[in-house]
């Protein structure tokens, strides 16, 4: 079942946080709003949809050399 739980894998253009209480004797959870109080034997944890943004890759290689472009005109001489 499904009804009530945010999409979380829509593409990701902007920052959206997701909020969910969990039960500390059993690890369940529950997605709830953002103002929303856990109750005794709960805490809260929250998410959002992009994460850290990774390390940067390895440069590719250098591409072919373009064609050579026409030759322009000298102007004021």
């Amino acid at each position: 079942m499904t009804a009530g739980i945010p999409v979380i894998a829509a593409a990701a253009t902007s920052t959206v946080t997701y909020y969910a209480c969990v039960t500390n004797s059993t690890g369940a959870i529950k997605v709830v709003g953002k103002t929303t109080k856990c109750g005794t034997g709960k805490h809260k944890i929250s998410w959002n949809n992009i994460g850290p943004r990774g390390p940067q890759g390895p440069r590719g290689v250098t591409g072919p050399q373009g064609p050579r472009g026409n030759t322009g005109r000298r102007l004021g001489r």
